[in-house]
């Protein structure tokens, strides 16, 4: 075996330009974002010491991220705990739920997790949120997309959720996900798509006018350009969004995934296809990267609040700041002994959902 075959090849210097057309969707993803996707600034910001009201912990870490994860699920059983509508016990790795009210009216994400739990029909309210997509009735209807049996299964009042039990925590989180599109898509934020679906489209023509030029000793430069496109870009959605929900205070094991999720799906299989599928094409695999790279952080990066959503940013900046600087001996003067543990009960939700502390 020749061992300079395994040595990576350096684009030749000619082969740059193609890095041309990478640097002008830079220039343009840069003015759209600009122009429509920047954050204001939260500016001024003052203690408050209270949540925004309509704004459960839950939708508070959606107007945060944009999306539910694991943060968003344990902000919402906090939550449901601290109105005593459950009660949650520590079991091994796993935490033992039992439903505690079950006339408890509840608001839609709360509903949707216990019937995802408990299999059970909660009554619900509405958000306060001016724009309301659907009606209570159809909300209730989200949770049965969960269930991947032809029977409903029977209603309990004790469930054990593992939280290492990745394929339970995702249908529970899809629930959680599709009630905040339904529900309350384009009143917090919006996600300016159309930007970055120009970015894709202009992508893929790029791709496929270099690969039907390339000459390859054999195989398709079509296929592997196809394969590279489709398999990395799904795969930077993965890791944008493992990143962006990445816990305040990560274990040892969640700081190496999100080491490990760009090497092995991103950049393994870019260097495979650079070194060994287009062995030719070196500059034009390196700019089919960059621009991948480009259209999921801008994917990202485009979500900007709308004005009700950049009130309650900055609302929550304020709560936020009361949970992260209040002091003990402020906390007495505000509640009586007999009502401080329900008010950081309470607190306990919001604490979780904004990073404070993690659950």
């Amino acid at each position: 075996m020749n061992t300079s075959s395994l040595l990576i090849q350096l684009p030749q210097a000619d082969d740059f330009r193609l890095l041309i057309f990478p640097a002008v969707m830079l220039m343009y993803y840069l003015i759209c974002w600009l122009l429509v996707g920047r954050d204001p600034k939260v500016e001024n910001v003052t203690a408050q010491y209270d949540a925004p009201p309509g704004i459960s912990p839950g939708v508070a870490r959606y107007i945060l991220t944009g999306g539910s994860d694991g943060t968003t699920l344990a902000a919402i059983l906090a939550n449901l705990a601290a109105k005593q509508v459950i009660s949650l016990q520590p079991e091994g790795r796993s935490y033992r739920i039992k439903l505690l009210n079950d006339q408890a009216t509840l608001i839609p994400e709360e509903a949707v997790v216990l019937k995802s739990l408990f299999h059970v029909e909660m009554p619900v309210e509405a958000y306060a949120a001016t724009r309301i997509k659907r009606s209570n009735d159809s909300v209730a209807q989200q949770p049965s997309s969960v269930a991947n049996t032809p029977e409903q299964p029977q209603p309990s009042t004790e469930a054990v959720l593992n939280p290492a039990a990745g394929v339970v925590i995702k249908s529970i989180l899809d629930a959680i996900q599709s009630v905040f599109r339904d529900n309350l898509q384009g009143v917090y934020f919006r996600w300016n798509f159309g930007f970055v679906l120009a970015g894709i489209l202009a992508t893929f023509v790029f791709a496929i006018a270099i690969a039907s030029g390339l000459q390859l000793p054999q195989g398709s430069p079509l296929f592997a350009t196809f394969w590279l496109l489709f398999f990395t870009s799904v795969a930077g959605l993965v890791i944008a969004g493992v990143w962006i929900s990445r816990p305040a205070r990560p274990t040892p094991a969640q700081r190496i995934q999100h080491i490990a999720l760009p090497i092995v799906f991103f950049l393994l299989p870019g260097f495979l296809i650079y070194q060994f599928a287009l062995p030719t094409g070196h500059a034009f695999v390196l700019a089919l990267l960059i621009l991948i790279v480009l259209n999921n952080v801008f994917f990202v990066l485009m979500r900007s609040p709308t004005a009700e959503g950049s009130r309650i940013l900055q609302q929550l900046a304020g709560f936020r700041e009361f949970l992260v600087r209040v002091e003990q001996d402020k906390l007495e003067r505000l509640n009586t002994p007999a009502g401080k543990a329900e008010i950081m009960d309470l607190c306990l939700p919001y604490a979780i959902a904004l990073n404070v502390r993690e659950s």
